[in-house]
């Protein structure tokens, strides 16, 4: 999906850890990953939740307010 976070990205999860260089790892296209008929919706959820920096990561709330979950509050 994402790949080797970067050392910003690292910093921002965890500010005490002292960034050694990570095995670098290439990122997966979605394609790869989520089969073709998963809705678009679902996808950017995934990755909205899978965010390396927890400031720009959706909150529980937020991933519950998401387009994905709108079918389900139509009833």
């Amino acid at each position: 999906m994402k790949g080797t976070p970067t050392p910003q990205e690292v910093k921002e999860m965890n500010p005490e850890y002292m960034y050694k260089d990570l095995p670098k790892v290439k990122g997966t296209s979605t394609s790869k990953l989520f089969p073709s008929g998963v809705p678009l919706e679902a996808r950017d959820l995934v990755f909205k939740l899978l965010e390396y920096n927890p400031t720009k990561r959706v909150t529980a709330i937020e991933a519950l307010a998401h387009p994905f979950y709108d079918e389900l509050r139509e009833f």
